[in-house]
Order: structure tokens, then sequence, then C-alpha cells
């Protein structure tokens, strides 16, 4: 999507600054995308969707097909579609045409993707929050010599806490 994203913007000779104004994304969202950093989101590509109306959705996510959609498609629902005697082949019945994955789907996948996270840092935060009260507990009995002056711990990726007792 990367170089479906630059032709976009040099066919319509903007800037990704400009576009990244014109979807309402943060202009380092856009730079990484072209740089190829990252990819882009579904959130992304709806933004993008919203303001070029025009764009072939399947040209923008695979780079097959024309830029520009061949022709309008209004979406409308059936009963809307009789309601307007508007002719049968003008309308789209998106559960049989879909271009993305049902998009419940996706939801219910990042959901619980999410909640998993979410899972894990409060598993993270208790074995914590258990080794600072055995470290207060320690801390809190008399010694003979010197008190505890400080506690520091040390994580995998190299930072580090320090507490100190009150």
């Amino acid at each position: 999507m990367q170089n479906t994203i630059q032709a976009l913007l040099d066919k319509k000779k903007i800037t990704p600054a400009k576009f990244a104004k014109i979807i309402g994304v943060q202009r380092s969202a856009v730079s990484h995308i072209l740089s190829g950093r990252n990819n882009p989101s579904l959130d992304f590509i709806l933004k993008i969707i919203k303001q070029f109306p025009d764009l072939n959705i399947e040209w923008l996510i695979t780079g097959k097909g024309n830029m520009n959609k061949t022709e309008p498609v209004d979406i409308m629902t059936v009963s809307e579609k009789k309601q307007n005697d508007l002719p049968e082949k003008n309308v789209v019945n998106y559960s049989e045409k879909r271009l993305f994955t049902d998009e419940s789907n996706i939801t219910e996948s990042v959901v619980e993707k999410t909640v998993e996270k979410k899972e894990e840092t409060n598993k993270k935060k208790e074995v914590i929050l258990n080794e600072l009260e055995e470290i207060n507990t320690y801390a809190s009995l008399p010694t003979p010599r010197s008190a505890v002056e400080r506690v520091i711990i040390f994580n995998k990726s190299g930072s580090f806490k320090e507490y100190y007792p009150e």
C-alpha cells in the first residue's frame, strides 16, 4: 500500500503533510507508512476512502485495477432501492460483495487481543506489587547496624526503578 498511497499523492498533487490533514491523521503516521516502517491500519484506510470517495478500494489495497472507480455505485438497501425505483444493477449487496473480512470478526479479534494484553499487564503489575510489598516488609524490619537506603529493580530492557523507604 505504500506505493499506492504515494501514487495517490502524486496523482492528486498533494504533499504527505496536506494528505495527513485531509484524512485527519498525524503527519508522522503518513510518513511512517510511506517509508515502509508501518502498515496502514483499517482506520487509516477507511479515512482515505471517506475523503476520496472516487478512489477504487481494490486498487488502494491491492494495487490492481484503476485508481478511480469506473462507474458510480449507489450504496442502498433493497428496501431503499424499491422506494426510489432505481435500476437493480446500481444496488450493492454488501453481504455478497465484501472487500474486507467481516468487520465483526476484526472487532472481536482486536477486542480479544486488547483484553489479553490488559490481563497480561495486570498480572505483571500484581507480581511487582507483591515483590514491593515483600521489600517494604523487609525494609520496615529493624536492622541492627543500618537501615535500607534504597531498593533498585532492574528490568530486562535495561531500565530500572528506584524505591526509597519512607
